[in-house]
């Protein structure tokens, strides 16, 4: 748990540098805010979505599903909730979850507020085993976008 509020805390950190950098270049909140209207999409999220995974679920919950759903779709939590739901459940059918989907989902939806999805080449540099993974799946077909 330890390690888990350590990491997420670098994370914001490293968010909270990302927003002063873009308050300095109007080039760059141009690219960060892009995000911020409403039924915004990004592809390869999108395709996550619609794919069951075996692995890397509750990676793939607070770092890319959850900040997308409530941060870039702007969906409510009731709602991010329910995907989450429908998503776990598929993935379970693969290969058994490991934790309580219902309290992880609602811990993810409460620690993700506010935090944008990690980035397609930010994954590649952070998570390899998962970018691998996905890659293998053609979630990445349309490349980064």
């Amino acid at each position: 748990m330890l390690l888990k509020d350590f990491r997420r805390w670098i994370v914001q950190e490293e968010i909270n540098e990302n927003k002063k950098l873009t308050q300095k270049s109007k080039s760059k909140v141009v690219s960060f805010n892009k995000f911020s209207q409403k039924g915004s999409r990004i592809e390869w999220i999108e395709k996550l979505l619609q794919t069951p995974i075996d692995d890397y679920r509750n990676y793939c919950m607070w770092a890319i599903l959850v900040p997308y759903l409530l941060n870039v779709k702007h969906l409510s939590e009731e709602n991010t909730f329910k995907i989450l739901g429908y998503w776990l459940h598929e993935c379970n059918k693969l290969k058994k979850l490991s934790f309580d989907p219902r309290s992880k989902i609602h811990s993810a939806i409460r620690g993700n507020k506010g935090y944008m999805p990690i980035s397609y080449p930010r994954l590649k540099e952070e998570s390899k085993a998962l970018y691998l993974m996905l890659e293998k799946g053609n979630i990445f077909l349309n490349g980064n976008s």
